[in-house]
């Protein structure tokens, strides 16, 4: 890993249908203790509707490239308890070391 890890998480993946049809997340583990870098980064916004002002929580993570995590899954921040989705993956390209992925988050609940 190139950055420098300040947690470590665990990944989990997996939908299902619950009894009436509608898709629920299912806590299969794919990964745990997988060391990472969370930057979290709130935006304070007011929609149109209303002139309440609202934050959003996101984050950037980075993993070591070739970590299993696909799009959808989510990640448990085993430092602080969070739990977040993920929203975007991007590996970068480099002809010489391969970088660390990184992994635009969204706060859950």
């Amino acid at each position: 890993m190139i950055s420098r890890a300040n947690t470590t998480v665990t990944i989990y993946r997996g939908v299902a249908d619950d009894g009436w049809g509608d898709p629920t997340d299912q806590d299969t583990i794919v990964a745990t203790g997988v060391r990472a870098s969370i930057i979290e980064q709130t935006v304070y916004a007011r929609p149109e509707v209303t002139t309440q002002p609202r934050a959003f929580h996101y984050a950037k993570m980075r993993v070591t490239y070739g970590t299993d995590i696909t799009l959808e899954d989510r990640v448990l921040d085993e430092k602080t308890g969070d739990t977040w989705l993920i929203t975007n993956i991007r590996a970068r390209g480099n002809p010489v070391r391969r970088q660390d992925v990184r992994v635009d988050l969204e706060l859950m609940g």
